[in-house]
This record gives C-alpha cells, sequence and structure tokens, in this order.
C-alpha cells in the first residue's frame, strides 16, 4: 500500500484541520488521558471516515516534518504495517511523534463527541 501526493510546486497542500488541530497543541490544550492512553483502541471505535480523517493526518504530518519527496510513492510512514489480506494498517503509539500523538488525540475528542 502507498500513498502519493503530486504536487507540481514540490510542496505540501494546505489542510486546515491539521492546521487547527495543531494550533490546539500550540496553546497547551490537554487532550483526554483516556484517549491519549488508548490511542489506537479509540480509532479502531471510530467509523471508517474517520479513521481515513486520522490516516491523513498521520500522513501530513509525516510530509510537512520529514520534508518528503512528494514526487515518490510514500510507503506507511513510522514504521507501519500493512496488515495480513490488506484488512488496514499497523502503527505502533510509540512509533509516532508525540505532536502527532496530541493532533490525534485532539480530533479523537472532537469525533467522539460528535457520535
Amino acid at each position: 500500500m502507498s500513498f502519493s501526493i503530486k504536487n507540481n510546486m514540490n510542496s505540501t497542500v494546505k489542510f486546515n484541520l491539521y492546521d487547527i488541530l495543531k494550533a490546539q497543541v500550540q496553546e497547551g490544550f490537554q487532550p483526554g488521558a483516556e484517549i491519549a492512553n488508548n490511542l489506537f483502541l479509540n480509532i479502531a471505535s471510530l467509523p471508517p471516515k474517520h479513521m481515513e480523517i486520522v490516516y491523513v493526518l498521520i500522513i501530513h504530518h509525516y510530509i510537512i516534518t520529514q520534508n518528503e519527496n512528494l514526487n515518490k510513492p510514500l510507503v506507511l510512514p513510522y514504521d507501519g504495517s500493512v496488515l495480513p489480506g490488506g484488512k488496514g494498517i499497523l502503527l505502533k503509539q510509540e512509533q509516532l511523534p508525540v505532536p502527532l500523538i496530541k493532533i490525534i488525540t485532539i480530533y479523537l475528542n472532537k469525533a467522539h463527541q460528535s457520535k
């Protein structure tokens, strides 16, 4: 499984949701400890559209923080792997950077509140 973003200017596309969540992290917003401690269990309990958004948040964060070449396919970042049969992806929480965990946790808080 690969994820490719093509952009003629070799720069990332603006992602407003990511920017809003990142601003909340920078303002010192502290996400709920229960959701942060069970990050992936909480992601798995979301409807598929929210899981896709979490994945895009991960990819976007990786691209903008690693200065990844946008003209080549991106394999799963942070040592992720594809589950057998291609039925999902596996990421380990300890492989994700802390700022990204905070961004995802804020999103999960909002997603769970909107259920």
